[in-house]
């Protein structure tokens, strides 16, 4: 199955979202934590949100809220085709693919497997090397894999996505070396 969206993954926690002077903050109603508060957890908690148990979809505004609003988002749609969105047609894109999917049907995960972040003061670049899984398809095993490569900015002591871009591998493709790895340290 070719899969167009490279940008979700499984994590434990449960989120909450409330308005702090007219910003949207996301926070962990497990932990009490603000995911804004660093980069990786900004990443890490955009492949939970966009990942979905079968029957339900995902909180697309909590989605939105990890980006900036001026954020681009570069996606790979086949093998000589990439689109460019806007964060609205980003969201947009991703519901139009859950359907022409039938992935309400099945649910949809995207696993990290591997991650290298750079933070340099206010800015941060993170690639992430992710499997996708279409739960009961493909004996749950990944139907592919991608790298994902992440700019972050903070604003105000809050970190937020201003751009993705994307790059899909099929299983049988090799992945960049430096991902492949099992120690990849986070570099600050």
């Amino acid at each position: 199955m070719k899969r167009s969206l490279g940008v979700v993954c499984v994590m434990l926690m449960s989120l909450s979202m409330t308005a702090e002077g007219g910003n949207l903050v996301v926070t962990s109603s497990l932990q009490g934590e603000d995911v804004h508060a660093d980069p990786e957890k900004v990443v890490s908690e955009l492949y939970r949100l966009v990942s979905f148990e079968a029957g339900t979809m995902p909180d697309l505004d909590k989605v939105k809220a990890l980006f900036i609003e001026e954020a681009v988002i570069v996606l790979r749609l086949g093998p000589k085709t990439m689109r460019t969105f806007d964060r609205q047609s980003f969201v947009d894109y991703f519901i139009y693919d859950i359907k022409r999917a039938n992935l309400l049907d099945t649910g949809f995960k995207e696993t990290i497997l591997n991650s290298q972040m750079q933070v340099i003061k206010d800015i941060a670049h993170c690639y992430c090397l992710y499997a996708v899984i279409v739960p009961g398809r493909n004996d749950d095993k990944p139907v592919n894999r991608g790298v994902d490569s992440f700019h972050l900015i903070n604003r105000d002591g809050r970190w937020q996505i201003a751009s993705i871009i994307n790059e899909g591998f099929r299983m049988t493709e090799p992945v960049p070396e430096f991902l492949n790895k099992k120690d990849v340290a986070i570099q600050r």
